[in-house]
């Protein structure tokens, strides 16, 4: 008996699909990841540690999901987070300030 080389090959559509849902995992994740950490200060590369993918990986669907690196889109987050609480009124601009770092 002879054993035939055989690989598996993912056909195009599914294989593309598999990498979006990752993709979409990933951004969640991260997304995710820098919600909880909103009043901390985090670098990339903590961020890249803590959630377990390289900054270029990470770069790469950032730019392509929102157009912004995952640092821009976290200080987006962060003034989204100061507006919101500029408008309820329960904090001065000195303690949203200290509060979102």
């Amino acid at each position: 008996l002879m054993r035939q080389n055989t690989t598996l090959s993912v056909p195009g559509k599914l294989s593309n699909r598999i990498e979006q849902k990752t993709r979409e995992r990933v951004f969640t994740k991260v997304v995710n990841y820098l919600v909880d950490n909103i009043q901390s200060q985090v670098s990339m590369d903590q961020v890249c540690r803590d959630v377990g993918y390289s900054r270029s990986y990470l770069h790469r669907i950032f730019k392509k999901r929102t157009g912004q690196s995952v640092m821009d889109y976290y200080k987006s987050l962060k003034m989204e987070k100061a507006k919101q609480l500029i408008r309820e009124g329960s904090h001065n601009f000195t303690q949203i300030s200290y509060k979102l770092n």
